[in-house]
């Protein structure tokens, strides 16, 4: 179970997550924790001017393929909308869910197929982009206030 799960891939993505990254005045910042694995993401953005992400980091507390996910987020996230960022996030969480193949616009994304048989996964996952959605609206209500 997890040779499949983890694959050579999950594992080289993983280790891409830039740690201990951090935005020194962010526009936004949100943490999510799973209650079902315990995973934990903090997400930190800064915005460019038309409200897409300018530069985003991320601290994850989580599995490999937690790991995995939330790397391929950040290398994939900048220049991105919120409405982007969460039309991926329904696309992924529609083919963990059982639904067919996997349409996203990250190519990246196909390397957690095989994390499509093991829901135990599906939620750290999916973290880093509803962390990465609460820091946009993080990031509303401090532009707004």
């Amino acid at each position: 179970m997890a040779e499949t799960l983890y694959t050579r891939e999950i594992l080289r993505l993983a280790m891409q997550l830039a740690v201990n990254d951090e935005i020194e005045h962010p526009d936004g910042e949100a943490t999510m924790r799973s209650a079902v694995c315990g995973s934990e993401m903090t997400v930190q953005l800064a915005l460019n001017a038309d409200g897409s992400v300018g530069r985003l980091a991320i601290q994850a507390k989580a599995c490999a393929v937690g790991q995995a996910s939330a790397a391929i987020l950040q290398k994939n996230a900048v220049g991105a909308s919120a409405a982007s960022i969460e039309e991926t996030q329904s696309e992924l969480a529609e083919f963990l869910q059982g639904g067919g193949e996997l349409h996203c616009r990250w190519a990246d994304l196909q390397h957690l197929v095989p994390a499509k048989d093991h829901s135990a996964r599906h939620s750290a996952i999916l973290l880093p982009y509803k962390a990465l959605l609460a820091g946009f609206e993080a990031a509303a209500k401090n532009h707004a206030g």
